[in-house]
């Protein structure tokens, strides 16, 4: 995991999927969901798995760590705030491959 600190400004008005949400996966998640055998059969390396995640719901509830869904990551800490606030943002606009 890349737990490395953040800028103090958070993006929040050009959110996309290729300079947003693709390298925090890259950074955060492809370690375990990608490869031969991928953690829950997730492979991130896909935009299409990833978008699937998020319309259906799953994304939003793992980066939350809401009881209801998986938290993502399992162990170390939470996403940021920020990072949390991009992502549902991403998914809100229908999690576009942009």
């Amino acid at each position: 995991q890349n737990n490395s600190c953040e800028g103090t400004v958070c993006d929040t008005l050009s959110v996309t999927y290729s300079g947003t949400i693709m390298p925090l996966i890259q950074h955060r998640c492809q370690g375990c969901h990608s490869g031969a055998t991928p953690q829950g059969g997730l492979d991130f390396t896909s935009w299409a798995v990833l978008n699937s995640v998020a319309n259906d719901g799953r994304l939003a509830l793992s980066i939350q760590h809401d009881p209801s869904g998986i938290a993502m990551p399992p162990s170390g800490p939470m996403l940021s705030d920020c990072r949390i606030q991009q992502f549902l943002i991403w998914i809100d606009t229908g999690a576009p491959n942009n």
